[in-house]
């Protein structure tokens, strides 16, 4: 076998390797994606591309609004580019499974890798070198096994380097058309990362050919590449946002989510974050100081990339300074991105500083020229200069080990998450036969996919499960127009006694009552010591509240019914007038504040009780059920699931998604005359 074959059956196997790599992490790190929640919002729009579809109908908005969509032109505009949804959707396609997309992009990015250092530095061997480096560096074994798009990114941003560099050194319009075309894929991909990865092109045809000889017929290629794919970029974006220079990021969010300093956020709902100079400086350098942690080797590698650099140097100018300004200009450019801020709590344990990811393929290569050049000199130095190279090493391994327990820790944490909150969900609407719909527990921002992304609808809804945001009373007209499904809501609960951790999901069947009058048949026990007993109700903003025993002993029940109507909320047994005092006072739910208060749905009947010692108690006691209703007309439509909720008093002082069952019970009826 010729030494050319043993270079490609290592890099064959590496390839080989990377595929697997990124699959297995994939199962066991992000089995429920990673924290980052645009994962699913990916594979959510591969659907849609397998479905025809690149918007979504209107109608989806208020019920059924998946996570970073907005509403643009009459439709429903997701925020990526259509590029590596396209890649996923063929795989899934292809295998009946999206994981082959993802073991795709890192073979892909990590053969660009060694075809460009191979074709920089004039050598097979320091080309896999630079590839091994890059493959099995922590950030990309991390970032290959989530469904995001930045490692496929890079790998055509590095592809697209290797034809530029071809083309200059050897006058190709050929290799100049297809940086072109790759070009045009980043921009199908991410736009900005596009235009950041032309800089350094530019720098390298300069400095190469600074007498600009043979730039108009490669402009020309690269224009030819080029040009159909921004046709197809720019016709994409006037479908989806109606203008074919607003790209989908910036519309779907109204505007919040574009560069720049000022006031930022991800969607309009969504808490802003106030973005200025200082705090993209700060942030920057948080996230370069991460960076080194995620390489293979972590901070042993960069007085390692740096001796590569010095080396570089003295060979060859413009390979150096192409590398040089592959490094600095995603920092430099991502300094009016608002986003970086949002990536500072996990630049260290979480998925890392990812917008800096193309900045590890020159560091790669420059490691690996360092690398080589160091083990040359202390190997030829003698044994102990050998020695020396085992500590070093030794340090890279341990450094690089050193921050991979947290950061599996981190995201073992978020799988745990989701096997606690999210599958016992999936579990149980597989359990129920015939069509489902299931309205998720109330969150302050309306989006499915949100909070769970393993909760996620196809885009058709055409599932025999499909979820649903909760708005509130609203439900009811979401119920009428799924009547065909059996509706379910899911509720928070914790049972007495139990964990804070223990807190669990469960489905409550979601029913519709529309009558003249509801009653509320309420049961009350004490469960505990305090002898004052107060009955409360609500509906919308009419309030009730009755002292009905003073001298309560535990065990004690009591039966208290509630009469809702177009007037209001009032209690009909026992009879008011018969009891000695009226509570002077209850606390009302904390309203949401800012642009999402808009959405959140509001408890609009609230039946509780109140255990304290004394009937002024500024803190007691608590349990209540708190239900949806409205008025219309004359008639009230009331949604029989509520959720169930304990205030433990002083000097806790804390609302808990505590079953109140044994100490509350309500069953909501129709009064025979009403």
């Amino acid at each position: 076998m010729t030494g050319s074959r043993h270079w490609l059956v290592a890099l064959l196997l590496l390839l080989v390797a990377s595929a697997a790599l990124s699959i297995a992490v994939q199962r066991n790190v992000f089995p429920f994606y990673s924290g980052d929640r645009d994962e699913p919002v990916y594979r959510y729009q591969a659907q849609m591309l397998a479905d025809g579809h690149v918007t979504i109908p209107a109608t989806q908005e208020q019920f059924f609004r998946p996570w970073l969509s907005g509403p643009v032109d009459g439709h429903l505009a997701m925020a990526f580019q259509p590029l590596w949804p396209a890649v996923l959707m063929v795989a899934d396609v292809a295998t009946n499974s999206m994981l082959p997309g993802l073991a795709f992009g890192v073979v892909f990015a990590t053969a660009g890798v060694y075809a460009l250092a191979a074709e920089l530095l004039r050598s097979r061997r320091l080309g896999l070198g630079a590839a091994v480096l890059f493959a099995l560096s922590p950030f990309v074994l991390l970032l290959a096994g989530t469904y995001l798009n930045y490692v496929f990114a890079v790998g055509l941003g590095t592809w697209m380097t290797v034809g530029w560099v071809r083309a200059v050194r050897r006058s190709s319009a050929v290799a100049a058309a297809g940086a072109g075309a790759l070009f045009g894929l980043v921009l199908l991909t991410r736009p900005f990362d596009a235009l950041l990865a032309t800089v350094p092109l530019l720098v390298f045809a300069l400095v190469s050919r600074p007498d600009r000889a043979g730039w108009r017929q490669l402009l020309a290629g690269v224009a030819a590449g080029a040009a159909p794919f921004v046709v197809v970029t720019l016709a994409y974006n006037l479908a989806v946002t109606g203008a074919a220079f607003e790209f989908a990021t910036s519309a779907q969010s109204g505007g919040t989510a574009a560069f720049g300093w000022g006031r930022r956020a991800l969607a309009p709902d969504y808490p802003p974050v106030n973005f200025t100079l200082l705090n993209a400086f700060r942030a920057t350098a948080q996230n370069l100081a991460a960076l080194p942690s995620w390489l293979l080797g972590s901070y042993v590698g960069i007085p390692l990339a740096a001796w590569g650099l010095r080396r570089s140097l003295s060979r060859a100018r413009p390979d150096t300074m192409l590398l040089v300004a592959m490094l600095v200009v995603f920092p430099v450019g991502y300094l009016g991105w608002w986003a970086i801020a949002l990536t500072v709590d996990g630049a260290y344990t979480g998925i890392g500083p990812h917008y800096y990811l193309p900045m590890l393929v020159p560091l790669s290569i420059l490691m690996a020229v360092g690398g080589r050049d160091l083990l040359s000199r202390l190997w030829d130095a003698g044994s102990r200069s050998r020695w020396c190279l085992g500590v070093v090493g030794i340090l890279a391994v341990f450094s690089t080990a050193a921050f991979v327990g947290p950061r599996l820790d981190v995201n073992r944490f978020v799988a745990d998450q989701e096997r606690r909150q999210a599958v016992p969900i999936l579990a149980a609407v597989r359990s129920r036969p015939g069509r489902l719909l299931v309205i998720n527990q109330r969150e302050p921002h309306p989006y499915i996919m949100g909070t769970h992304g393993i909760l996620a609808n196809r885009p058709t809804l055409d599932t025999r499960v499909i979820f649903a945001v909760d708005r509130g009373a609203t439900g009811v007209d979401l119920l009428r127009q799924h009547s065909d499904r059996q509706a379910f809501r899911t509720i928070r609960q914790l049972e007495p006694g139990a964990p804070l951790g223990s807190i669990h999901p469960v489905l409550v069947r979601q029913r519709i009552l529309r009558r003249t009058v509801v009653d509320l048949n309420t049961t009350i026990e004490n469960r505990g010591t305090n002898p004052i007993v107060i009955a409360y109700a609500r509906f919308g903003h009419h309030r009730v509240a009755l002292v009905i025993d003073t001298a309560s002993r535990r065990g004690t029940r009591y039966h208290v019914r509630w009469r809702l109507s177009g007037a209001g909320v009032s209690m009909i047994s026992p009879e008011p007038s018969t009891l000695r005092a009226r509570y002077p006072r209850v606390e009302e739910e904390p309203r949401p504040q800012g642009p999402q208060a808009g959405y959140a749905p509001r408890v609009d009947v609230v039946v509780g009780a109140t255990f304290t010692n004394r009937a002024t108690a500024g803190d007691p006691d608590r349990v209540e059920l708190r239900y949806y209703a409205r008025r219309v007309g004359s008639r009230v439509e009331f949604l029989t699931a509520p959720e169930q909720w304990t205030r433990i008093g002083s000097p806790i002082s804390a609302w808990l998604p505590i079953t109140v069952g044994q100490a509350l019970n309500v069953s909501p009826s129709t009064p025979r005359r009403p």
